[in-house]
């Protein structure tokens, strides 16, 4: 029982003060779970947008692999009769030139990757300079000749054949002309 007005003063400001912190408590986790909330949003619509710009990206692609398609049979014509500047073609580095297959296997996985034609039995190598990274070779381009001493297809770019290094230029695995610091 409360005895004198003191403790009662006393009684009802403990009760306010615990109102007053229930209530600060209760506001703070409502608070929070708005915070919450907002973030769940926020990263589903980021995951949203997302997967919209991968649709996008995913559809584009198959545009310009439609496209490429479309107009593959004209860029073999073009590039049968004269082959300079093949190498830059994407949508012919694993086409067969004279029989136009798209049935070419990789007889190899090291450097230079040969490809084979199973129709005609036709060989070629494409791929990317390992010294510049900038420059691609293909043996069917006549830009991208055989050196004379070690065989390898040589870079326009760069110069590089043989990863192994070669008289007929600088490079090799070890220095490499992407390593070069120009001042």
């Amino acid at each position: 029982m409360i005895e004198t007005p003191d403790e009662y003063r006393k009684l009802v400001e403990q009760k306010m003060l615990a109102r007053t912190e229930r209530h600060v408590r209760e506001n703070q986790a409502e608070q929070d779970e708005q915070a919450r909330e907002a973030q769940a949003t926020q990263v589903a619509q980021a995951r949203a947008e997302h997967a919209v710009q991968l649709h996008a990206a995913e559809r584009r692609q198959q545009d310009e692999v439609a496209e490429a398609r479309r107009s593959r049979p004209t860029l073999m014509a073009q590039f049968r009769s004269n082959p300079a500047g093949l190498r830059h073609v994407a949508t012919l580095r694993e086409v067969c030139l004279h029989c136009g297959s798209e049935q070419v296997r990789c007889q190899s996985d090291t450097l230079p990757r040969v490809l084979v034609c199973p129709d005609c039995g036709t060989q070629w190598s494409a791929y990317s300079c390992w010294s510049c990274a900038t420059g691609l070779l293909d043996t069917r381009d006549p830009e991208t000749p055989p050196c004379p001493q070690c065989g390898w297809s040589k870079c326009a770019v760069c110069g590089a054949c043989n990863p192994r290094g070669c008289s007929t230029n600088p490079y090799n695995s070890e220095l490499r002309q992407r390593d070069e610091v120009t001042v």
